[in-house]
């Protein structure tokens, strides 16, 4: 005041709740996402979806998104792989109520795309960006053009699929991972606007198998069901299935013993 006669407004914007940074767009979306929570919720838990909405709503707003209608994966990846000045609980907590917004939008028909996915931490570590790919496997995608059929297409083959599997008495377990990896694979599809190939999975699998741990035996038979039924209609459980042999499988019988044993007091060593 002394220097210029007034208060700046940056001061008076530091000032502000991050509701009142966002810009009016934003506001109207969030305003009636929220006029359908107060049916659900408390007064304290409406105030603390706000909040933290609103520090979602926040980013997107800084790299040009400006309402609902305009939202595409690139932005959610941008969000989801930002860096906040928070703990790692309230940044789980600002991402879980963005996702939360963001399905519900999804469920009127105003967000085409199952945006809110990418939010879930335990499918995002298997989808598998093609930036991140080897240039063999980028070169290996560039190939394959014939496809069989769209993202959207393989989309609606996933729960036939899995009734499929329920019918030849696959239970618990199977199932879950059979909706979770294929569910994967269409995000996969739908990000990078491509279309279901049986080579394009086995260049995604090779890809994301890093990220799955002990159960990537199990991925691979699950995937290898899933094109079979998608080729036939139908999945042959007793079946053996062909894939591309790892370089332990072209070891001569002698080397193969030499490198097991050392596996087998590796496995006892934990």
């Amino acid at each position: 005041m002394d220097s210029s006669g007034t208060v700046s407004d940056r001061r008076l914007y530091l000032n502000q709740s991050v509701y009142d940074k966002l810009p009016v767009s934003w506001k109207d979306d969030l305003d009636f996402y929220l006029e359908d929570c107060c049916k659900r919720y408390t007064k304290r838990t409406l105030e603390l979806t706000r909040t933290y909405c609103s520090e979602g709503l926040l980013i997107f707003d800084e790299i040009g998104v400006v309402n609902i209608s305009d939202i595409s994966y690139e932005a959610v990846l941008i969000l989801v792989n930002t860096k906040m000045y928070q703990s790692d609980e309230t940044r789980n907590v600002i991402l879980n109520y963005t996702a939360r917004m963001i399905q519900f939008y999804e469920k009127i028909g105003k967000c085409t795309k199952p945006y809110s996915l990418l939010f879930n931490s335990q499918i995002y570590p298997h989808i598998g960006l093609i930036d991140a790919f080897s240039s063999e496997n980028k070169a290996a995608l560039q190939k394959t053009i014939d496809v069989i059929m769209s993202a959207a297409d393989f989309k609606g083959k996933i729960e036939p699929f899995i009734e499929c599997l329920q019918a030849h008495g696959y239970i618990g377990t199977t199932l879950k991972l059979a909706k979770h990896a294929l569910t994967a694979f269409y995000l996969f599809l739908d990000i990078h606007d491509l279309g279901y190939h049986p080579d394009i999975v086995w260049i995604w699998f090779s890809e994301v198998k890093n990220t799955l741990g002990t159960s990537w035996l199990h991925w691979r038979r699950v995937l290898s069901f899933c094109n079979e039924y998608l080729l036939s209609g139908d999945i042959h459980p007793g079946g053996k299935y062909k894939y591309i042999p790892t370089i332990y499988d072209e070891l001569p019988e002698w080397c193969k013993e030499a490198v097991a044993g050392l596996l087998e007091q590796k496995k006892r060593e934990y």
